[in-house]
């Protein structure tokens, strides 16, 4: 499971994947790794303000690998207490073998929040389709595939593809540009927003630019080149949480290499 989480002290994002989850519902918490902080920390789902607010959003769900401890396995974290919500005990724990098996290491992120990560033998983990797909980080990635892909210029837009469940809001937007970089997909996970009006008969489908931008642990597309996200309908434009790439064809070849 990978997400997006607001640190409500710095007022700033970052990615995580989690690994465990403790209770649920309002009362659900994530444990998470804190980049900046170099830490383990413990996140609740729901700020407390009138209108709770998550303070994690879900990338993609998988929890391959996880394990649940059953009821009378939490005897020992029954009788911790907890930073967020007092004396409340845990009542359902599923996670990682090596982190819900810790549980001194859960004792204490339930009463202090955080567990620097030179604290504990708990290896980092990562999205598992890394080997497969480029993921877009830092404004710097963004830059590297603009610079790819010819800023888009004469790329049309092929297909588009919305998948939607529990924990998944996927678009999948395959883009041509076959005779400098080829093919390429681009994954936005954890759709935010999309407009799409397509070109009339009478219009090029070609683009003319484009915009990729990261901020605050989202990524913006626009089929212009602005330099801050608009979320109007004078453009086309895809808003979320993260964004991967691939190239699914190479180039094809306008003319034939004249042989010597």
């Amino acid at each position: 499971m990978f997400v997006r989480a607001h640190d409500i002290h710095t007022k700033e994002y970052y990615k995580s994947m989690v690994y465990a989850l403790l209770d649920t519902g309002y009362f659900q918490q994530a444990v998470l790794y804190h980049p900046v902080l170099d830490s383990f920390v413990l996140v609740r789902h729901l700020d407390e303000s009138e209108q709770p607010a998550p303070l994690y959003e879900c990338i993609q769900p998988d929890r391959t690998g996880w394990v649940s401890v059953p009821a009378e396995g939490l005897t020992e974290l029954k009788a911790a207490p907890t930073r967020e919500y007092g004396a409340r005990q845990v009542a359902e724990l599923q996670g990682y073998p090596e982190v819900v098996s810790d549980r001194a290491f859960l004792k204490t992120l339930l009463s202090t929040g955080f567990v620097p990560r030179e604290q504990v033998a708990i290896p980092l983990r990562h999205p598992a389709d890394l080997h497969a797909w480029n993921y877009v980080k830092t404004q710097a990635d963004a830059d590297t595939l603009m610079e790819h892909f010819c800023g888009f210029h004469d790329a049309t837009l092929e297909r588009l593809f919305y998948k939607e469940n529990t924990g998944t809001r996927q678009l999948t937007a395959r883009f041509d540009n076959a005779n400098q970089y080829g093919t390429i997909d681009l994954c936005f996970e954890g759709t935010i927003a999309l407009h799409l009006q397509p070109a009339g008969e009478s219009l090029s489908r070609e683009l003319l630019e484009a915009c990729l931008l990261v901020r605050e642990e989202t990524v913006f597309w626009a089929d212009a080149a602005l330099k801050q996200e608009q979320l109007d309908r004078e453009h086309n434009y895809i808003k979320a949480l993260n964004l991967k790439w691939r190239r699914v064809r190479g180039p094809r070849h306008r003319y034939l290499k004249r042989s010597v």
